[in-house]
């Protein structure tokens, strides 16, 4: 986060510990602000907060971009070796 706003960027950092009920208007005035919204999560994109974030998103004209496994069967291992495997470590910035 340092680096990114020492480049002048605007940055809302939402920590989201459960999926639903997403804060709709939190969400929806950070979208508004920043005009991008990344979500990051360590498992599935799709069912998880990256959709229901982009349920939320929906009436808006606001760029979401979603990092996390891909929807498809995925190796075994622990978790470091999952994120690592589909570079979602730190290592793979």
């Amino acid at each position: 986060m340092d680096q990114i706003t020492q480049d002048g960027a605007g940055l809302d950092l939402i920590g989201m510990p459960i999926v639903e009920p997403a804060d709709a208007e939190l969400i929806a005035s950070s979208a508004a602000r920043t005009g991008l919204v990344i979500t990051v999560e360590e498992r599935f994109i799709r069912g998880g907060l990256s959709a229901a974030i982009a349920e939320v998103l929906a009436p808006f004209a606001v760029r979401q971009v979603a990092i996390g496994l891909p929807y498809q069967h995925i190796v075994t291992g622990t978790d470091s070796g999952l994120l690592r495997h589909y570079r979602l470590d730190a290592a793979a910035s």
